[in-house]
């Protein structure tokens, strides 16, 4: 409730629980639907206190959490949000956005391989804004300069990638869906992103 999980999230994206852990189950699925991995949630503080809130089984950097159902719910595949947690991708689906958890900050070889081959018209960076979590301001805008770097090594078109700026929240998933469709609207490119940051 508190993440405001609603029945067609778990419907869509199998979502499952481990009372005897307590902990959400979120399965990863390839594009062709076998499972890749498997993000472990816990709700008890005293284990998220002791080993974090997260656990990953499996191969997280072969994966982009959301593709395969946004595939199967027939979203377009032409203009796709990264992410970084499952949360937040399932809250952006619910929106109608085809977004796509990268299950950490930074995107790996693997992930930028079936970005290229999917080849939409745009990329959309949405990462978190690390800067509301009391941390230093820069790390998360480090993050998306890292991971525009990524894409300028890989050979993709710069001119085709963005960044969705979060304001006054941490999480895309925290941000109320009349909110976030003018932060998408005010998206600015990443090539503007990257100048203004290290003119900085």
């Amino acid at each position: 409730k508190e993440r405001k999980l609603t029945d067609w999230d778990i419907e869509n994206f199998y979502i499952g629980f481990d009372a005897e852990e307590e902990d959400i189950i979120f399965p990863v699925y390839s594009t062709d639907g076998k499972l890749k991995a498997v993000v472990r949630r816990t709700l008890s503080e005293e284990k998220a206190e002791y080993f974090g809130k997260y656990k990953v089984i499996g191969a997280k950097s072969e994966c982009l959490y959301g593709l395969y159902e946004a595939q199967s719910l027939d979203y377009d595949l032409n203009k796709i949000i990264l992410v970084e947690g499952v949360f937040d991708a399932i809250a952006l689906h619910r929106m109608g956005y085809t977004a796509v958890a990268l299950l950490g900050t930074s995107i790996s070889k693997w992930q930028l391989k079936m970005l290229y081959e999917l080849s939409p018209a745009e990329i959309i960076l949405c990462l978190d804004n690390d800067s509301c979590k009391g941390e230093d301001e820069d790390s998360g805008k480090n993050g998306v300069l890292r991971n525009i770097n990524q894409f300028s090594k890989a050979g993709f078109n710069l001119d085709e990638i963005s960044v969705i700026q979060l304001s006054g929240y941490q999480d895309p998933d925290e941000v109320p869906e009349k909110e976030f469709r003018k932060m998408y609207e005010n998206r600015i490119s990443a090539i503007d992103f990257y100048l203004t940051q290290q003119v900085r």
